[in-house]
């Protein structure tokens, strides 16, 4: 009997160590990549995760984020439609892994380029081979003069990570923010990670004072490509603070209003409140589509220290 337990045991262990892979698969299996054009050859690619910029022309292809590493050949067929081939250059806009899923497969022929604070984090990482870490990094920026544009690749500390980066196509006059811009959804703000709400506001600001007014198209983390009819600053004013600030504030107000007995369910840094009441209540009143899967206890942790700076009064924080 014992011998027929064992084996039985060995059989279903085995059985579930080779699913693995194929349960991976399957969560890919209709993903499509699909392609837009959005400056002067430059391109956005959506498939799984993080949009990817594209530039091809006669110097090669450029891209910017590599998505899951399961799509790696469907992105490559994408580049290749576009008349492109293997990317020579592949840039990171951080570390996370719907960002540079890819850099294994595509980093044995190209270049990754990245902050520094990137190639760190990566590192530490178990069982990640060569192929997917950084060839060249940088601290603050750094210009990459690729298919007669000039891409400049700038830090944006301590915002969405420690290890942030937006790249501005000059002469497309494109501009592609990563996960530093989320179009219509609340910012994802890894604070483990170096990330923090002031830095991202702070990065948001840096955007606004920074960059030309007249960009025309942003691309930001999963979502189609902007134009920026009103020019890049009110742009951001409107999907930002219009969207997501302005949400946060509601949340905010409801929770602090609450009365002492209603104030349950969840404790944060001394005091009770009643997260899940005061998230439902404002979620409708604000603009959070319905698909965006956020739950009250990660905006408590993203905006925790936006409460404990707000008072029982309501007091109103500014962006």
């Amino acid at each position: 009997m014992k011998i027929i337990l064992a084996v039985r045991f060995t059989a279903l262990t085995i059985i579930m160590l080779v699913s693995q892979p194929l349960v991976a698969a399957d969560r890919f299996a209709d993903v499509d990549i699909a392609t837009q054009q959005v400056g002067k050859n430059v391109y956005m690619l959506q498939g799984a995760g993080g949009n990817i910029g594209v530039t091809s022309g006669a110097d090669g292809t450029l891209i910017i984020d590599d998505q899951f590493a399961p799509l790696a050949g469907r992105i490559e067929n994408a580049l290749k439609a576009l008349g492109g081939d293997r990317p020579r250059i592949i840039l990171n806009t951080h570390f996370h892994g719907d960002h540079i899923g890819g850099n294994a497969e595509f980093g044995r022929t190209g270049v990754i380029i990245a902050h520094d604070n990137v190639r760190a984090r990566l590192l530490s990482q178990d069982n990640l081979p060569t192929s997917a870490l950084p060839l060249v990094t940088f601290a603050d920026s750094v210009t990459i003069h690729f298919n007669g544009d000039e891409l400049a690749l700038i830090h944006l500390p301590q915002g969405h990570t420690d290890g942030d980066t937006m790249v501005w196509f000059k002469q497309a006059n494109v501009l592609h923010m990563g996960d530093q811009l989320f179009n219509g959804a609340f910012p994802y703000i890894d604070m483990p990670s170096g990330g923090s709400v002031d830095g991202y506001i702070s990065n948001l600001r840096q955007v606004i004072r920074d960059m030309p007014n007249d960009i025309t198209k942003i691309t930001p983390f999963c979502a189609k490509h902007t134009k920026a009819p009103a020019g890049l600053s009110g742009h951001i004013d409107h999907v930002f603070y219009r969207q997501l600030w302005r949400g946060a504030q509601t949340i905010i107000n409801i929770l602090v209003a609450l009365p002492e007995n209603l104030q349950i369910k969840r404790y944060h840094q001394g005091r009770t409140i009643c997260v899940t009441r005061a998230f439902n209540q404002a979620r409708d009143k604000i603009a959070i589509p319905h698909h965006v899967k956020l739950k009250p206890e990660r905006f408590i942790r993203i905006f925790g220290d936006i409460l404990n700076r707000t008072d029982r009064h309501g007091g109103q924080r500014k962006w």
